[in-house]
């Protein structure tokens, strides 16, 4: 939360209300969902704070009319350099470049005027510069391995480019949390919406905002304050740029630009959901601030309405957060009787959305989870209105309670979306691998379909206990960590060898006979999979260990007559 108080301080917020919005964007289902990715946690973080620093950069105060001391100016471009630098190497060219036209915009609209001075700008593009020199071995072997890679040859696919992508019936995860299916369940109530995703499963797995989020926003919104009003609108600006980039295939603009030379390289458009979130956070931060005012909790400030005004705008303020909660608690009551008391039509409609694959009871189950995650919603509404109630004698006290809900409501809702395990499941090395010495070159058969269509089987229902068996079965994760090369090992974003990819091709299009001739013509000693080999290629190979599972043991065979690397 600090970077993001950091820019609403930047933007005139008072301190409460500046907090408020760090808490709504760091427990935010965006963020939260952000947070499983190692190359996207770093970026989503650092953007707000390099916004602040642009505008620490450009301007000492709110207005705009006073320049900042040259001592501290030297500090703020350091700081910019730092930032940008940090961006860089957290690894992922699409939330950096989106960082630095937020960063760009947002300073235009904070100064009201689309002409930067001079005598500003060019320091600050010296400590971008720098920045990018400091990070100079990293983008520049990118640089040198992109033109070789699978993504660089012949970019992503038309499909590929737009997968991901918002799509309007996914603002029903603004109701509820995981309305699709929960992602840490592999069973009854996991996540059956690929088809609203583009076939896949969604990257980020929740976007669900929070309900004190929509309800300070809206109050935000319903003020014609002028503190605020530049704040709201760049906001607002940030939300609808970060919608129509993220709709995709959705949004006909979008594909226009798919067409531009190096458009091609790009996929998921949903990681331009991060304006989104911090437009969003910023608005809730300004209708905190509208209702800490009107509760004493942030004095009043020069400017701002006094006399039978300025009741009226407290009063405003203070019923008009407490009636948006009332009312949210009403809807999601009639949500939850819904769901429960009328199952036959809500059934119908499910039934309609879920693939037919899925069973009448894995239907029902989903109708049940969903009257679950409405009730749940109902209890920290409630306490929401509780703690409206104390602040109207305590208003401080009600504020902290206030965001203490909130906080405590998105961690238990959106707790599925967050990988986490026991480490102590990870601690014991896989028995197969002391069968496999450091030099070999290895090669998992049961990888996205490298020795036929072989699917991973689990006994127990949660996605953890699925992670816990490919650590078991030696997947590519769990020997990388122990030190082992696996060949044939495709990168995530694209960027392995375009060569890997044709020999992945040329190996799951053959018969066992062939693939075991060509692993070793590669220089592969090993080979682990997840079923017997073919009669015909039993001299191409021995058995060395085996792996009891679930399904099929894994077996770990050592090629014959590799050729030596």
């Amino acid at each position: 939360p600090f970077a993001v108080y950091w820019l609403a301080r930047r933007w005139g917020l008072d301190r409460p209300a500046a907090w408020a919005a760090g808490v709504i964007y760091t427990t935010s289902g965006f963020f939260i969902s952000a947070a499983n990715f190692y190359n996207l946690i770093a970026g989503v973080t650092l953007t707000p704070a390099l916004m602040a620093a642009m505008l620490w950069a450009f301007e000492e105060t709110t207005d705009g009319t006073e320049p900042p001391r040259p001592p501290r100016r030297r500090w703020s471009l350091a700081v910019v350099a730092g930032l940008w630098a940090l961006l860089l190497l957290s690894g992922d060219p699409t939330t950096a470049l989106v960082a630095l036209v937020m960063s760009g915009t947002g300073l235009l609209l904070f100064r009201g005027r689309w002409v930067l001075p001079i005598d500003r700008l060019l320091p600050v593009l010296g400590a971008l510069t720098l920045g990018a020199l400091v990070t100079a071995p990293q983008w520049i072997e990118f640089l040198r391995i992109l033109p070789l890679s699978s993504r660089g040859y012949h970019g992503v696919s038309d499909a590929g480019q737009v997968v991901g992508g918002f799509e309007p019936v996914q603002l029903l995860e603004g109701v509820l949390p995981y309305v699709f299916g929960r992602p840490d369940l592999v069973r009854l109530g996991a996540f059956w919406g690929h088809r609203f995703y583009g076939g896949t499963a969604p990257l980020f797995f929740t976007l669900y905002p929070g309900l004190l989020a929509v309800a300070l926003a809206a109050l935000a919104l319903l003020s014609d304050g002028p503190r605020t009003r530049r704040l709201r609108i760049a906001a607002l600006w940030a939300m609808g740029l970060g919608v129509a980039l993220a709709l995709g295939e959705h949004n006909p603009l979008v594909n226009l630009v798919r067409r531009l030379p190096g458009a091609d390289l790009l996929r998921f458009p949903i990681k331009f959901w991060l304006p989104v979130a911090l437009g969003l956070a910023l608005l809730a931060g300004a209708g905190f601030e509208r209702w800490a005012r009107s509760t004493g909790v942030i004095p009043q400030q020069p400017g701002d309405p006094e006399g039978e005004d300025g009741r009226r705008e407290e009063a405003l303020a203070r019923r008009g957060l407490l009636g948006l909660v009332t009312g949210l608690w009403v809807a999601y009551l009639v949500l939850w009787s819904i769901l429960s008391f009328v199952p036959r039509p809500v059934q119908t409609l499910l039934r309609s959305w879920i693939p037919s694959s899925y069973s009448v009871e894995f239907v029902a189950n989903e109708r049940v989870r969903l009257a679950g995650l409405a009730l749940v919603s109902l209890v920290f509404l409630l306490a929401m209105l509780a703690a409206l109630l104390v602040a109207l004698r305590a208003p401080r006290t009600g504020g902290v309670l206030l965001l203490v809900t909130h906080t405590a409501g998105q961690l238990f809702l959106l707790q599925p979306g967050l990988a986490t395990d026991d480490i102590d499941a990870y601690l014991t090395p896989p028995p197969l691998l002391a069968s496999i010495p450091a030099d070999s070159r290895l090669v998992h058969g049961s990888v996205d379909g490298l020795f036929g269509d072989l699917q991973l089987r689990v006994n127990k229902p949660w996605t953890k206990d699925l992670q816990r068996q490919m650590f078991l079965e030696m997947f590519p994760p769990a020997g990388i960590l122990a030190g082992r090369r696996y060949e044939l090992n495709r990168s995530p974003e694209g960027l392995a060898s375009y060569f890997t990819w044709v020999a992945r091709d040329a190996v799951s299009h053959s018969d066992d006979v062939q693939r075991l001739r060509l692993l070793a013509s590669w220089g592969v000693n090993r080979l682990l999979v997840a079923r017997p080999l073919d009669p015909a290629a039993s001299s191409q190979a021995h058995l060395l260990a085996s792996q009891p599972t679930v399904g099929e043991p894994v077996r770990l065979f050592a090629v014959r007559d590799a050729t030596p690397e």
